[in-house]
């Protein structure tokens, strides 16, 4: 049995930890003090003599391929990029939501219903508190909803932001540990790809809480970043703009920032490689592959979201939401861009997989 000092050797050491937070969270030996998370999000040992070398830790981890073939099994999932039972372009209803929201809004519309019609009674979300910096937490009010919907800007050198490094990820597993003692049911878990697998796989072995968990949302993504002083600095090189004039951050297939006068400053990923976090070069999964519904802008209008229905519980999710809280683009415009949008994911899906074998091609010749 593989236990965390197998996983620092297998997947911290060699740059592949996501800080998803499912070890600690999730760590059978949790409260008695085995495991903790250091400063900079990374799992690590609080007391390792109080580790009873379960193994769950290493089983669960997204990135061990662990439990692989039965969580696909189970998800009924399908080359090349999971299952999608349909797919649909869509915005909110409520134009404040839109306002809020990046994309459309559409996954905020979504929470907003399901926390309304009683069918969640939290979400775990995450909420912007610096440039590229998200916080997890669990959004119990639809206040809470509100507050982590779009991406929102706040200077670098104000009195949150210290020298500490920012990030587009977060780590969003290990906030289902304060489900551990509250009375909420039902709770939708919104994540990224890493962390939807993390929470599959911790379904698969039904590890308590996972059973609280109604649905999986998980966003589209390319890559994440890590940004400090120097990172922030070189952005604004490249871009010819200053933090002090950017009101709003999207990142789809390139990094948006909108500033105060009305302009966009566009800066490819390509163009990122400074700022990537290593582990997403080993990440191969684009679209969310394992979750019951995906959210992206890739494709889509300005304004507008690409929905992916993936399974028989977001086909429910979906058909409760459109019609009432989303709205659907016209069928006569869905129609001609719903292959080419579904097209373009499949060749960002294969990309990232490119990648990763071109990375260990690279390798075996070294």
């Amino acid at each position: 049995m593989k236990t965390f000092n197998d996983l620092i050797q297998d997947v911290q050491r060699t740059g592949l930890c996501h800080h998803c937070g499912g070890c600690v969270s999730f760590c059978s030996a949790v409260n008695y003090g085995a495991l903790e998370l250091g400063p900079d999000g990374a799992p690590r040992y609080r007391d390792a003599s109080k580790c009873i070398e379960c193994g769950l830790c290493y089983l669960i981890c997204p990135e061990t391929g662990e439990l692989m073939d039965q969580t696909r099994q189970r998800l009924d999932w399908a080359e090349p990029m999971g299952r999608v039972r349909s797919v649909s372009i869509a915005r909110a209803v409520d134009p404040t939501v839109r306002e809020l929201a990046t994309d459309g809004g559409v996954l905020t519309a979504l929470l907003l219903h399901l926390k309304d019609t009683r069918r969640i009674d939290a979400a775990v979300l995450s909420r912007q508190t610096g440039p590229f910096q998200r916080q997890p937490f669990l959004a119990v009010s639809r206040r809470d909803i509100l507050l982590a919907a779009g991406a929102f800007y706040t200077d670098p050198s104000g009195p949150d932001s210290g020298d500490r490094v920012q990030s587009t990820h977060c780590a969003s597993v290990r906030t289902l540990a304060e489900l551990k003692p509250r009375r909420l049911g039902r709770v939708a878990f919104v994540g990224l790809p890493d962390q939807i697998l993390a929470m599959r796989k911790i379904e698969t072995l039904g590890v308590a809480p996972s059973d609280r968990v109604d649905c999986h949302l998980g966003l589209f993504c390319a890559r994440g970043f890590r940004f400090g002083p120097a990172e922030l600095e070189r952005l604004e090189e490249r871009g010819g703009f200053r933090w002090a004039d950017v009101d709003r951050v999207n990142l789809k297939e390139e990094l948006r920032l909108h500033l105060k006068d009305g302009s966009t400053v566009c800066l490819p990923l390509d163009e990122l490689g400074f700022a990537g976090r290593k582990a997403c070069q080993y990440c191969t999964d684009y679209s969310n592959e394992y979750a019951d519904l995906s959210f992206g802008g890739l494709g889509a209008p300005d304004g507008w979201t690409v929905v992916l229905v993936r399974s028989a519980e977001g086909q429910r999710l979906w058909d409760s939401a459109r019609g009432r809280v989303v709205e659907e683009m016209d069928q006569a415009e869905l129609r001609p861009l719903r292959a080419s949008v579904l097209e373009l994911i499949r060749r960002h899906s294969e990309a990232k997989r490119a990648r990763l074998a071109q990375k260990h091609a690279a390798k075996r010749e070294v």
